[in-house]
């Protein structure tokens, strides 16, 4: 742990280990020489308790700092994804604006096409129309695109996945959802969930968008037993000979100090006994793999 100082904990241990030796043979002489009692064991018994009351005060401390310093990266977390939202609202928001303003003018240039009875010369009005609009890419209906979509009904997780899903298709990305079955009261909470999938989502995006024809997919899985597996895969042609060397703190395919996320989901998937995190790297693909069992 980043916040523990070692050079004083090997002091304690060294202390400790001192006083305990000299208190087992100054029980020894007590015992077996002088047989009577030996007033060093309780004055080493005195500085062992103020030695303790030490330790106690340091790691309580390191607790209290560490608890404060997670809280305030959950907070920066929470406020990014905040910020994403807010970003996407006010990009559909000035495109609507901007159609707006324009709107008029649009349909003037309909009407003045349908007054031929052409269909073609329609259809193609119409198609410059939304090419000079530069909405031809931009307005996805995304829920009839990944109709599957609907079966998550946790509206957090829902909403990470919409804005996830519309930034890969701006970003030319293909994406293959999969969601067979309704996913409910996943057994997380819900703040670690969505975590945990926007830096997965966030990950294979930057990584994806290095290749013309890279390809994302997403896998929501239940068993019998209602257990959850959700996979993410992405196109990935970089050459790691260590899985492991991904999960350390600046470790990362982006560049240097830039391997926070996959160090940050080991460390938040200790909190629970029933998850676990699978990767692999096979087939110019990077897969990760978190399986949730009840």
């Amino acid at each position: 742990m980043k916040y523990l100082d070692k050079p004083f904990l090997i002091f304690i241990n060294i202390s400790l280990t001192i006083l305990c030796t000299i208190q087992f043979t100054s029980y020894w002489i007590e015992t077996f020489l002088i047989k009577k009692d030996n007033p060093i064991r309780i004055y080493m018994l005195v500085f062992f308790l103020i030695l303790m009351l030490v330790l106690d005060k340091y790691l309580s401390d390191t607790v209290h700092t560490f608890h404060n310093e997670e809280i305030k990266e959950l907070k920066d977390q929470q406020l990014l994804q905040m910020e994403r939202y807010v970003n996407q609202i006010e990009k559909t928001y000035d495109q609507l604006r901007y159609f707006r303003h324009d709107f008029k003018n649009i349909l003037v240039s309909m009407s003045e096409s349908l007054k031929t009875d052409n269909i073609k010369i329609i259809r193609e009005n119409y198609n410059n129309i939304l090419k000079s609009q530069n909405i031809v890419m931009e307005n996805y209906n995304i829920e009839l695109i990944f109709p599957k979509l609907n079966n998550i009904k946790n509206m957090s997780v829902k909403s990470v996945l919409y804005a996830h899903l519309v930034n890969a298709l701006q970003n030319n990305i293909h994406v293959n959802l999969e969601i067979e079955d309704p996913i409910v009261n996943e057994p997380i909470d819900t703040f670690d969930y969505v975590r945990i999938l926007s830096i997965l989502l966030d990950n294979a995006t930057e990584e994806a968008e290095k290749y013309s024809d890279s390809v994302i997919n997403i896998y929501f899985i239940k068993d019998i037993s209602n257990n959850l597996t959700v996979i993410v895969e992405n196109t990935f042609r970089g050459n790691y000979s260590s899985i492991s060397k991904l999960f350390q703190p600046a470790v990362s395919s982006k560049g240097n100090n830039r391997g926070l996320g996959l160090a940050s989901i080991e460390f938040t998937l200790n909190k629970y006994k029933n998850i676990s995190l699978e990767t692999q790297i096979e087939n110019s693909l990077f897969t990760q793999k978190i399986i949730m069992k009840w």
